[in-house]
């Protein structure tokens, strides 16, 4: 009788402990992206003639939504540094960039992929009409960030 009821008692907390386990899947490319919680990714470019070009990017994922900083600080010139916002689809992140530049706020849509351990981002280029850089759907995601560890 003792060990029928030491059985059941048993059962019930393998039950129990199966039924409150954490059946989180991974999303996306490896990255182990989860879309209960948040994620924080983090990534950083370097870029010109001595790599004293540097451009830095926090994601932070949740499900569809994204948001982060990106500051851009090219070599003896003004600094970018603002907030984005956006959408990811797979791999694919597209958003806005709201950054300050010389005391001036303006913006700029954005796109972005993970891919492995890096973030590709898709070209800008300069309107001369508009006299602002713009988002080129023709080009291709040429700028490489690769990912570290935040903090």
């Amino acid at each position: 009788m003792k060990l029928s009821a030491c059985s059941f008692l048993l059962s019930i907390a393998l039950t129990v402990v199966a039924c409150n386990s954490d059946n989180k899947q991974p999303v996306g490319n490896g990255l182990d992206l989860d879309v209960i919680r948040p994620d924080t990714l983090c990534f950083e470019s370097y870029g010109g003639l001595q790599n004293q070009d540097t451009a830095s990017i926090e994601l932070i994922l949740k499900g569809g939504e994204v948001s982060g900083k990106f500051s851009n600080f090219p070599y003896q010139k003004d600094k970018r540094v603002g907030l984005i916002r956006g959408t990811r689809t797979g791999d694919m992140i597209k958003g806005i960039w709201e950054y300050q530049q010389e005391g001036i706020t303006d913006s700029i849509n954005f796109e972005f992929k993970l891919q492995d351990s890096a973030l590709l981002q898709k070209e800008t280029r300069f309107n001369p009409a508009t006299g602002k850089e713009t988002l080129d759907q023709n080009c291709a995601f040429n700028k490489k960030f690769l990912r570290l560890n935040c903090g």
